[in-house]
């Protein structure tokens, strides 16, 4: 089983590092690979990427191109030592506490508008980026659905994006109720409150980059480089012409060009860290079984209730038609004589009516 491709280390090389506290076990951050020009086309690992370039922190970065490959079935996953997280803001709180921390010298004031704009954007921009994104539902069938599940085996292309659907109908509905639709005119809204906030500035706190910078970024960078056919929010995205200028300048500075594969040797108990591998393959291994296994039993219900229907209409007629008993021939044919084994109490009518009109079962 081929291992999830190690990246470059997320290091500014055209910036000199300023002296960190690091730890000689490296951290290792798992994501969705990238697409339309940017490094992953998921929102929280996009904004694991861009923090991590804004804080120097040296991540050892793995695309997942299939989901065996993956140590859990939630990206991003994080792990340092003993430590584990799949949660975006529990991994931008870990690299702080190891003094990754693009916020450590912000005002008072500052840090106050950090809190309130990133509370606004969990209230406003999320659910409406959400509800763009998988319940419209032709971004869905086109765009994202797509996107998720190219990194997927059957049957994971049904239930995993399936999976992350439900959870953002849920967060709609606890918010919006029945009208899940709204959730658009409030992200617009939220929209034009971080372009006016953003004005003539390169970062929305002063000339540095912060977390709230990478939530941004990780929200606006996939409603704008998307191709996204119903394409609401992000007209209204490329409205907010200083919006527009902060994700390509971001792109520009930070992420020059798709991210790589590179072309190193990597020893196998490197490539393959996770202890727990072979036991989520063979888990992997016995869903495909089961749903192979529960394929053939709804094939089997279909084939009866086929059956039922048309043992009723022989019993409604004097004898089966000749329109019937080509049907049961076909079926036949295909199913290794499990229709005829259903029918044997008319066996003599077929018999006859197959003889005279239907030789196919001349063999039988």
């Amino acid at each position: 089983m081929v291992a999830p491709t190690p990246l470059s280390l997320l290091v500014f090389p055209h910036h000199e590092s300023r002296p960190k506290t690091t730890s000689p076990s490296p951290m290792k951050l798992e994501v969705y690979k990238g697409c339309w020009g940017l490094p992953s086309f998921d929102v929280h690992c996009l904004q694991i990427l861009a923090y991590a370039k804004f804080s120097k922190a040296p991540l050892q970065v793995y695309v997942v191109e299939d989901f065996r490959n993956a140590t859990t079935g939630k990206l991003p996953y994080f792990s340092h030592e003993d430590r584990s997280f799949t949660d975006s803001t529990k991994i931008i709180s870990y690299l702080m506490k190891l003094k990754f921390n693009t916020d450590l010298n912000l005002s008072l004031k500052q840090k106050t508008q950090l809190k309130a704009y990133k509370q606004l954007i969990k209230e406003e921009l999320y659910p409406g980026f959400q509800y763009n994104w998988w319940l419209d539902d032709i971004n869905y069938n086109e765009v994202t659905w797509e996107s998720y599940s190219s990194n997927l085996s059957w049957p994971r292309k049904l239930y995993y994006p399936w999976n992350y659907k439900r959870d953002v109908q849920r967060l709609l509905k606890d918010k919006y109720g029945s009208h899940a639709e709204r959730s658009l005119a409030a992200a617009m809204k939220c929209l034009n409150a971080l372009s006016t906030h953003l004005g003539t500035q390169v970062f929305f706190l002063g000339g540095s980059p912060t977390s709230l910078d990478a939530l941004v970024f990780a929200h606006l960078a996939p409603l704008l480089k998307a191709p996204l056919p119903s394409a609401a929010l992000q007209k209204h995205l490329n409205k907010c012409g200083n919006l527009v200028k902060f994700v390509e300048r971001v792109i520009k500075e930070y992420f020059p060009g798709d991210i790589k594969v590179e072309g190193l040797k990597i020893p196998r108990e490197e490539m393959d860290p996770f202890p727990n591998r072979r036991r989520h393959q063979r888990l992997s291994e016995g869903l495909d079984i089961c749903m192979k296994e529960v394929a053939h039993v709804i094939n089997f219900i279909k084939v009866r209730s086929l059956i039922n229907r048309i043992i009723s209409q022989m019993c409604l007629e004097k004898g089966p038609s000749t329109h019937i008993c080509c049907i049961i021939l076909k079926s036949g044919c295909c199913l290794e004589g499990m229709l005829f084994k259903e029918l044997y109490p008319y066996s003599g009518r077929l018999k006859y009516l197959s003889e005279r009109n239907h030789p196919l079962t001349s063999r039988r």
